[in-house]
């Protein structure tokens, strides 16, 4: 009977060493350690949350990689238009003259100067309608700020918003910096003023770009110490809900050596039964042929 409830006993300690072993977790069910249950869930808890933050960010870098991206092709067109309005304001050169009115400029290849700026003035208005993330426009800008939800919790520090400047105004569906005949003063007016409304875009997208890449690097900072929060907590729940592999190879070899003498001593017991069986009935038959005898 003493074998045998060891033998219980042993079976139950090596069928819980067992699933240890085979999930590597030291708390299978709340019946292990329900303290230890409640804070590592916990823990599990804010870890995905900390994991779903962690994509958010990503997301929300992303989309500002998205909107630089535009806004550097932005800087482009406005430094191309820039340039052409420096040589179009040279007078020198860049005019031709008729013999009927000398001051009219004639349809000439320096007028061509007027048919670029209209293209890029084009190409600037179709930009900002079509540079889209996820159908979302990253040219006409979210002054207000889109939430985003930087951290695990319903908490005013694991939100942020981020905020695209407004460039949609650049640019003209259709341009009209070419008129029909224009005197020379007209001419060079034109560009002058066209430097100067290519100095202030320009200002304007060098504010836009400086602006996303600050919230950029703020999203970087905090995506780095989500990281580093994660792997924190990640070692805590370890330390609380991870079986030690070592001590359970240690229980599961001990419980194996006791189940084996367990089964030694139950079948050393059940050979002693059958030799006191032989010996009784040995007894009993003897006795019972010296009473017919008699």
């Amino acid at each position: 009977m003493i074998a045998m409830n060891q033998k219980r006993l042993t079976g139950l300690n090596l069928n819980d060493t067992y699933e240890k072993l085979a999930t590597g977790q030291r708390i299978n069910k709340s019946g292990d350690d329900p303290s230890g249950l409640a804070v590592g869930s916990g823990m599990k808890a804010q870890l995905r949350g900390i994991m779903t933050a962690i994509g958010n960010i990503q997301e929300g870098i992303l989309l500002l990689h998205t909107a630089d991206s535009a806004l550097n092709q932005v800087h482009d067109i406005l430094m191309r238009e820039r340039e052409i309005s420096v040589r179009g304001a040279n007078e020198a050169v860049q005019y031709t003259v008729t013999n009927a009115n000398p001051n009219d400029i004639s349809p000439s290849s320096e007028r061509t100067l007027f048919n670029e700026l209209d293209t890029w003035e084009l190409e600037l208005y179709q930009m900002t309608t079509r540079d889209n993330f996820n159908t979302k426009s990253v040219m006409f800008g979210y002054q207000t700020g889109q939430a985003l939800q930087i951290g695990p919790d319903n908490d005013p520090s694991h939100r942020t918003q981020i905020v695209i400047p407004d460039i949609g105004i650049m640019g003209r569906m259709n341009p009209t910096f070419m008129p029909g005949d224009i005197t020379h003063e007209q001419f060079v007016a034109a560009f002058q003023n066209q430097i100067d409304t290519c100095d202030a875009d320009i200002a304007t997208v060098s504010d836009a770009r400086a602006q996303v890449a600050a919230q950029e690097n703020n999203l970087n900072h905090t995506l780095n110490e989500l990281t580093t929060q994660y792997h924190n907590i990640s070692g805590a729940k370890s330390s609380i809900m991870d079986a030690d592999m070592a001590s359970e190879m240690v229980q599961f070899t001990k419980y194996q050596i006791l189940d084996s003498a367990v089964n030694t001593a139950l079948a050393q017991a059940n050979t002693e039964k059958g030799i006191i069986k032989q010996f009784c009935d040995a007894v009993g038959l003897d006795a019972s042929q010296r009473v017919n005898q008699q």
